[in-house]
């Protein structure tokens, strides 16, 4: 792994073919808005184990071929469906192990996730406690 903080969106430009990319284990705190526009071959991106905060509803647009996001393992508390919608390949997602916090915006990208068929394989954990369930 390398010590990315961060992902400018022009960080992909010379890889616009890229299918496949690991970012985990890295001290990334935040993706900004459209940090992967310029590779939409992109299939599976791991982003796991960073310490990721924060994702910008529109860091995964240009993206739509996208089919497997891991973001286990990060220090996320919500994720706004506006954040995933555009994602209509995606075929299984990885949340767990984030400190979730359970409202309403998390109940309707749950919601989404589970209207469009896409399987999380470990059910996220909310703040609240192991009895707090996604």
């Amino acid at each position: 792994f390398n010590l990315l903080t961060s992902i400018p969106s022009s960080t992909f430009n010379d890889v616009p073919f890229l299918r496949d990319l690991t970012l985990a284990h890295n001290p990334i705190q935040k993706i900004e808005s459209h940090a992967f526009q310029t590779v939409p071959n992109l299939i599976k991106l791991d982003l796991s184990h960073c310490q990721l905060q924060f994702i910008a509803p529109k860091a995964f647009e240009g993206v739509e071929l996208l089919e497997t996001l891991k973001l286990n393992g990060n220090k996320l508390r919500e994720l706004r469906p506006k954040t995933v919608e555009r994602l209509s390949r995606l075929h299984g997602v990885e949340m767990h192990d984030n400190p979730w916090v359970c409202d309403c915006h998390l109940r309707e990208a749950k919601l989404w996730l589970t209207d469009n068929n896409i399987p999380y394989p470990i059910s996220p954990t909310c703040i609240g406690g192991p009895d707090r369930v996604l």
